[in-house]
């Protein structure tokens, strides 16, 4: 898709702050802070230095954790916030935002368009690769021509690895995602001094989504950010979170924390996608703060250990301390497919950006998802004849042909886009008692109280640390104004 990928290169090239809306730079800024946060949060971790660049070294110490945001179901923040924060001397810090912008919207719909046909591992690889490219080629002032050979080259160089990044280990992690930076960066200095040719070729998929390459500059996928409060896996949040909301309320009626020896089984009614993420970690790897996020009955356990999810609590030296703890809680977490609730998320994405899943009929949608959780290990297998007359109700038969919509972002209003994850859980005491919770959104994501939301980036980015965290609140008062030199230093990054 050549044509498609210098109209792309155009559009990011030709990008001023002036073009974008302000609640968009808002978001981005929002943005910068989360992503400072999720690297100090892990200072005083292993450090992993054995990476080229500056941007990529930040990003690997950080990537240790998964405590990154989401865009559009995939993670741009490592490869759009940090090379930025390497800009020339004396560039303002408003044009690191619109390189952050630019990374976000490329990156974000690359991801978007592959979701459903590239192997998992290697689609997040190619995000992390795309994203710096994208936004040190908008540093670097390069044209379209240079910029479009800065993407062709992040792609064409981009790792392939064999195991999933959500399998790996937190070092393994790290220096992928670490090298992945070094290569978008080294991509687009290698396109500023280079003849571009006459064209350069983005190459996809056979059936990836091309829809996703539309609407630049109407659709702005940044405003479809889920920004991470807690370590973990955006799908692995919400359980989590509805477990945290069941330990606030038990507090509050007994006035002390419910001991983990009170615990009988907590049982967790979810969709496919977090149940699949979940079902690819077998129980049985080394304690280990990367696993953990990617399992949510660990995140639970660490919960009850440490009474708190956050990168003290998940260090390694602290899990391998808490270990049997911890295990001891997630084997008493029984998963269960809900499948009134797959349903509702892939309603929810047929709804919601039609112009990517509309055309996806049931039998498209089956075959894809068998294929992502054989990939994971686990099959979806048929529903319970307990839960055919909620799926009913649910009306699948609307996904039995596609939808009949536009095929272009244009046509959207992103600001009603969800992250739709439903899931109830239920805590079982030994008593005999139990504490329900239902929840469907992450918090942080879209949908998500924006006040609530800025508060929770402030405290990530402080810590335990309130003199940071009132820092943080009061950066966010107003858009940057000076350089990126001196924004840096404000985000307190060494």
């Amino acid at each position: 898709m050549s044509d498609s990928l210098q109209s792309i290169a155009s559009w990011a090239a030709s990008l001023d702050v002036a073009d974008i809306p302000k609640d968009v730079l808002i978001r981005a800024q929002l943005q910068h802070l989360s992503t400072a946060g999720n690297l100090r949060a892990v200072l005083d971790w292993p450090k992993i230095n054995e990476h080229r660049s500056a941007a990529a070294k930040y990003a690997a110490q950080s990537a240790q954790v998964d405590y990154t945001d989401h865009i559009f179901w995939g993670q741009t923040s490592f490869g759009a916030v940090f090379p930025t924060l390497e800009s020339p001397k004396g560039r303002s810090a408003l044009k690191s935002l619109v390189a952050t912008v630019v990374a976000n919207e490329v990156a974000g719909r690359f991801g978007a368009a592959t979701c459903l046909s590239s192997p998992s591992s290697l689609q997040s690889a190619q995000v992390h690769c795309l994203s710096a490219a994208a936004s040190t080629a908008k540093i670097l002032d390069l044209s379209a021509a240079h910029t479009a050979l800065a993407y062709q080259q992040a792609l064409e160089n981009s790792p392939s690895p064999s195991t999933k990044i959500s399998k790996t280990t937190a070092g393994a992690r790290a220096q992928l995602i670490g090298e992945c930076i070094d290569i978008g960066i080294e991509a687009a200095h290698f396109a500023a001094s280079a003849t571009p040719p006459h064209s350069a070729t983005l190459l996809l998929p056979e059936d990836a989504i091309e829809a996703a390459f539309s609407g630049f500059g109407t659709c702005w996928l940044g405003r479809t950010t889920a920004f991470s409060l807690y370590p973990g896996h955006l799908f692995s949040q919400v359980p989590v979170q509805a477990t945290m909301e069941i330990l606030r309320r038990h507090i509050k009626a007994a006035d002390k924390r419910l001991r983990i020896d009170q615990i009988d089984r907590i049982e967790v009614r979810t969709n496919a996608l977090t149940l699949g993420l979940a079902q690819s970690q077998t129980g049985n790897e080394p304690i280990d703060p990367a696993a953990v996020c990617a399992d949510f009955r660990r995140q639970i356990g660490v919960l009850f250990v440490n009474h708190e999810l956050n990168s003290t609590s998940l260090h390694p030296d602290e899990l391998t301390k808490h270990s049997e703890a911890i295990d001891w809680v997630a084997e008493r977490v029984d998963l269960i497919h809900d499948w009134p609730s797959t349903l509702s998320l892939i309603h929810a994405m047929r709804e919601g950006m039609a112009p990517l899943f509309g055309q996806l009929t049931l039998k498209d949608l089956w075959s894809h998802s068998r294929s992502h959780h054989q990939e994971n290990g686990w099959n979806l297998g048929f529903p319970p004849s307990e839960q055919w007359k909620a799926i009913l109700q649910g009306r699948p038969d609307r996904l039995f042909k596609a939808q009949h919509h536009a095929v272009d972002l244009a046509d959207i209003d992103e600001r009603s886009f969800r992250y739709c994850l439903p899931t109830e859980v239920k805590l079982f005491t030994t008593r005999g008692g139990w504490w329900p919770e239902r929840r469907t959104t992450p918090e942080g994501a879209p949908g998500w109280n924006w006040k609530d939301t800025v508060d929770g980036v402030a405290a990530k980015f402080g810590g335990s640390n309130e003199e940071d965290t009132l820092h943080a609140q009061s950066l966010l008062k107003a858009l940057p104004d000076k350089s990126t030199t001196t924004w840096k230093k404000a985000l307190r990054l060494r």
